[in-house]
């Protein structure tokens, strides 16, 4: 699996703060890291806030809501793209074999299908071959 490269999830929206902020005026994507910390008086949750990304409102705040929600889930949406690579070639291999397994028990007519040929094409493909 890919070694991450981003900021850790889970990344969450918040509104803008301060003075002259006004409600929706401005989302935040940050991300919450959770960790300890020693004190006087022992060890002590103490979260550390990473701001991610800062989006200004447009007209349309429901739009901006909805970009500020893509952005947040994108630590979520890369895991999920790996787990289904990983998936992705377990099924290619467990595919590849399966036909390999055909030929190789006298099942060689397997070759003139359109079904296998076309299953070979997609799998050179997806291994980047033209085998």
């Amino acid at each position: 699996m890919n070694e991450t490269k981003h900021t850790p999830g889970p990344w969450k929206i918040e509104k803008s703060k301060g003075p002259n902020a006004r409600p929706f005026d401005r989302f935040e994507i940050v991300s919450i890291e959770r960790r300890e910390m020693s004190n006087v008086y022992g060890i002590e949750p103490a979260p550390k806030r990473t701001q991610i990304a800062s989006i200004r409102a447009t007209a349309s705040k429901s739009i901006t809501a909805a970009n500020a929600s893509l952005i947040a889930a994108a630590p979520e949406t890369a895991a999920e793209r790996d787990r289904l690579k990983e998936i992705s070639a377990d099924l290619l291999e467990a595919l590849d074999s399966l036909l390999s397994l055909g030929v190789a028990e006298g099942f060689g007519i397997w070759e003139d299908w359109e079904e296998v040929k076309t299953a070979r094409e997609v799998i050179a493909k997806a291994k980047g071959t033209d085998d």
